[in-house]
């Protein structure tokens, strides 16, 4: 080896602490942008995480609402209820705020609920259909009535 006079080990102690002064001020760059980075995109997920939180929970509720909804509309005009006018209020009532809660959530971005809207939007026609079916099947069995004592009256007239 050759013997380096005290200018050359000055200038490369130099360098040294140059170029290890460089490679430790990017280290510490890197490792400050990498724990921001990693704040930002712990703050990022916790917010996605809370607003598919939100959303499996509205969903679960709206859900909820249909089913008894559909529930009710079965027992409606059946034998099962005395009260049909109270049934249809309770039905209207859950359809109301059931709307008013999908207006809500649409006013604030949240558009993934329209098929609820959709099956909403029909209550009203559903009720109406139900009605009108309920009041002809009555109107069928009087007919039914009415017919069977006119048969039974010719019956008796014939009989005579």
């Amino acid at each position: 080896m050759k013997a380096l006079n005290s200018n050359d080990i000055y200038k490369r102690y130099w360098f040294f602490i140059v170029y290890f002064s460089i490679l430790l001020f990017f280290t510490v760059l890197c490792r400050f942008l990498y724990l921001q980075t990693y704040d930002k995109y712990v703050t990022v997920l916790t917010q996605k995480k809370d607003k598919i939180e939100f959303l499996i929970k509205k969903k679960a509720e709206l859900s909820s609402r249909i089913d008894s909804l559909a529930m009710f509309m079965q027992i409606l005009n059946t034998k099962q209820v005395k009260n049909d006018a109270a049934l249809e209020r309770a039905i209207l009532k859950i359809k109301y705020d059931t709307m008013d809660d999908l207006t809500a959530l649409e006013a604030e971005g949240i558009n993934d609920f329209i098929l609820y809207r959709k099956v909403l939007a029909n209550v009203e026609i559903i009720l109406d259909a139900k009605k009108t079916l309920s009041q002809t099947i009555d109107e069928e069995e009087a007919n039914k009535k009415k017919l069977m004592e006119c048969n039974q009256a010719n019956a008796k007239l014939r009989n005579r």
